[in-house]
Order: structure tokens, then sequence, then C-alpha cells
């Protein structure tokens, strides 16, 4: 048997070991709850949410053990956690997505403060994909006074301004962005549905995954590169980057522009955004989850839409 096959047998035995907890953590919260449900047999909507909650949880705890099975120096699309197959339940199914937080841009780094060369940078990634996505109602500026905390508008922004949509008056909330959502407010919902698959409001660095970014994200970050974009996408489809000099494999570039990448490109995350739907007696429910794997810890847990947050 070769190592090759080895390691698939090794991650094979691993998920279905893993799955087998899964099924009897499902099992256990199920069990756990019914007596819970005595106490709400005329109120099934507390019981649903409560008994959503625990199957929750449960994942979670279940995705933490995979992580720590993961001892690779790389994410790719290959480990286990990102590959759970949806659980079924008694009256429902479990369903996971499990992405890298830095697949995308932090939006928030509109407000990079010291680093005049980068801020710059970023202001011109900001405003490339606006003008892809024929987005009007923002620009950089509307964003960098949305977050920043100074009274200075920045260009093209609106530091003053009172926003009024849907019978809501507010005004710009001078902090981060927490979700991603917030774009809807600051623009309009159809902004955020073009918007969601490029940014993040959250990031431990400056850097892309280079094994879960998408082609357009790729060359909207890194423009000098651009027409790598589409060689570096095609490698991964068979392979996986292990190191980010194997970007040298997928295509040909010279020194210089590979300095450039690997500047603004990593292999490996430790935020995660772990979004997990219940689908319990015709109801969903959609629980958003911030980990941070370096120090096992949830940064933050909402219970929200099927919408991306993070």
């Amino acid at each position: 048997m070769t190592i090759q096959a080895k390691e698939k047998k090794s991650k094979g035995s691993v998920l279905v070991y893993v799955l087998i907890i899964v099924s009897f953590s499902v099992a256990l919260a199920f069990t756990i709850n019914e007596n819970i449900t005595k106490n709400y047999e005329s109120t099934f909507s507390i019981y649903y949410n409560n008994q959503a909650y625990l199957y929750a949880n449960s994942a979670i705890n279940i995705v933490k053990t995979l992580f720590e099975l993961d001892d690779d120096a790389y994410d790719s699309k290959e480990d286990i956690w990102y590959n759970i197959p949806p659980i079924k339940l008694k009256e429902g199914i479990l369903r996971f997505d499990i992405k890298p937080i830095n697949a995308k841009i932090n939006i928030n780094l509109l407000n990079t403060e010291g680093d005049t060369e980068f801020a710059l940078h970023i202001i011109d990634v900001v405003d490339k994909i606006f003008k892809e996505e024929n987005i009007n109602s923002l620009t950089p500026g509307i964003i960098k006074d949305w977050i920043d905390k100074d009274n200075e508008p920045a260009d093209y922004g609106r530091e003053d301004y009172i926003y009024d949509e849907n019978n809501l008056i507010y005004k710009i909330k001078n902090k981060p962005l927490d979700t991603i959502m917030e774009l809807a407010y600051i623009g309009s919902f159809n902004d955020y549905e073009k918007l969601k698959d490029y940014f993040t409001t959250v990031g431990e660095d400056k850097k892309l995954n280079i094994n879960f970014c998408s082609e357009e994200t790729l060359k909207a970050y890194i423009p000098d590169l651009a027409s790598y974009a589409s060689d570096f996408i095609e490698y991964r489809r068979n392979n996986i980057y292990k190191n980010k000099s194997d970007i040298t494999k997928a295509s040909y570039i010279s020194d210089d522009e590979y300095v450039e990448a690997v500047n603004y490109l990593t292999i490996k995350s430790n935020l995660y955004y772990i979004k997990i739907i219940v689908e319990f007696f015709n109801n969903n429910y959609t629980y958003h989850i911030l980990y941070n794997r370096k120090e096992q810890n949830i940064d933050k847990f909402i219970e929200g839409y099927n919408n991306d947050y993070f």
C-alpha cells in the first residue's frame, strides 16, 4: 500500500469515527432534552429553538475535534473538517458550512492606520470591486467613515450623513463592521449580495488563503498578478498548495512577481467561519460561529438568517 493510500485510509477511518461521535452526540442531545419537552408541551416554538440550539452546540464540539485531529501545516478543501456530510436527525437534518476567514478580504482594513502604502492598496482594491460589481451607492470613503472613529470625512465619504431606510433613521456607526450584513444598512441588500463573497469583517493578517480564495477575490486583491489568477485556481483543482512557493508550479512568474505575491498569500488560517444549519420539524435555524483555532475559543456565536455574516 502506498503512503498516499495509507493517508487516505487513515483520513477515511478518522472521518467514520468522527461521524459516529456526531451521531452519538446528536442522539444524546435529543435524549437529554426529552425531559425538557414535558415542560413545553404547549409552547412548541420554545422547544424547537431549544432543541436546535442543543444540536448546534453538539455540532460545534465535533468541529473542534476535527480541527484537533487535523495537524497539517496548511488548510485545504480535502481536510475532514471541510467535508462533513449532512447528518440526519430525528425529524430533521444538520448541515455544516466551514471556511477559513482569510478566504476573503477584511473590509475593516479600510481603517488601516500607520501603513500608508497598504491603506492606499486596500482603498484601490475595494474601489475596483465596487466598479466590477456595478456598486453605485457605495464608495470606499463611505465604508471608511462608517467604521473609523474620527469626524473627518474621507474622500467621497459621508461623515455626517443621516440614514433613512425602511422607516429607520440612524447615523454612522464609527466602529468596525461586526458582520458583513451591515453593508445592507450602509448601502442596500443588493449591494450586500454582490459583495459578501469578496469581503469578511475580521482577520488575523492581511493575507488571502490561496487554497480557498476565489479567482475574482485574488484578482482584486493582487491586481499585479491578475493574469496568473486563473492558473493559480486551475492548479488547485488537482493539487493542494502545501507551501506558498507552490504558486511557481501553477504558473511561471518572475522573482519580483513572486515576492509581491507571497506578501499577500498564505496557506493557513486561525479563524474560521462555521455556519450550522439545523432543519428541524420544517423549521430552519442557522447559527453563525467565529472560531479561533489557535485559542480553541468561540469568538462569536450568533443565531440569525441563512446569509453570510463573516
